[in-house]
């Protein structure tokens, strides 16, 4: 189970409604919360890159998760 902390939008009317999930700049997984569950196994030593989604569809920056 991978978990992190949510992302606040601060565009006017807008909010977060996924996450997209990147391993190698592949799209793997889109979570509609604070926590997906992933195959660890796959993903061991790989960095994970999250994207919070906003209702718009635009893409926050992303953030970096390293997988041990």
């Amino acid at each position: 189970k991978l978990t992190w902390k949510g992302a606040i939008d601060d565009t006017e009317g807008g909010w977060v409604v996924a996450y997209r999930i990147f391993v190698e700049d592949e799209w793997i997984a889109t979570a509609h919360g604070t926590q997906a569950f992933l195959n660890s196994e796959e993903l061991s030593g790989n960095t994970l890159e999250v994207r919070a989604v906003n209702a718009s569809g635009l893409e926050s920056e992303s953030a970096w998760l390293s997988i041990p």
